[in-house]
């Protein structure tokens, strides 16, 4: 923007301010590019997303070895936000409902860094795929609180070297 729409600042004023999202009980935080507030009351994050070989390498190998390699084929069959995205959106719509902002909504706006276009995609909460991480700080940090170690999270009930330091004799 030219200025800022509610107080005229010139552009060149402005400051790009990530949006903070905390749980101090949990010990929890993360930091998401927009929160969208529309003026019929909708509301939705925004999370922007690079995307290069590297990124389809690493969470969509399979769109890679189906386009026999090519990368632009590869891109052009992107359908949905990849799986980890999804994890991350779901924990940040989790922490901006227990700062009391109810929102429902997170879009991820893929850019393809080879040539800037890009995809995008809603993806609606559903606190069920991130219970597990929300459960698993809560107990951390009632171990912490109780003065005990923590189960294990590698071999739970089993042996693990990195826990044998913490058992009691």
């Amino acid at each position: 923007p030219q200025k800022c729409e509610h107080c005229d600042a010139p552009w060149n004023k402005l400051i790009y301010d990530e949006v903070t999202m905390i749980d101090n009980d949990l010990r929890i935080a993360g930091h998401t590019d927009g929160w969208v507030k529309k003026p019929n009351g909708d509301e939705m994050l925004i999370e922007i997303k690079s995307i290069g070989p590297g990124t389809l390498r690493a969470y969509a190998p399979s769109l890679i070895m189906d386009a026999d390699g090519d990368f632009m084929k590869a891109w052009g069959n992107v359908k949905r936000p990849f799986g980890e995205h999804i994890l991350q959106g779901q924990m940040y719509l989790e922490l901006m409902h227990r700062m009391g902002n109810p929102i429902e909504k997170i879009v991820f706006l893929y850019e393809l860094k080879a040539d800037q276009s890009y995809k995008e995609f809603v993806v609606n909460r559903d606190y069920e795929l991130v219970r597990h991480v929300f459960d698993k700080a809560q107990s951390v940090i009632d171990s912490v609180n109780a003065g005990v170690a923590p189960d294990c999270n590698n071999n739970p009930g089993g042996t693990c070297k990195q826990c044998a330091p913490y058992k009691e004799d």
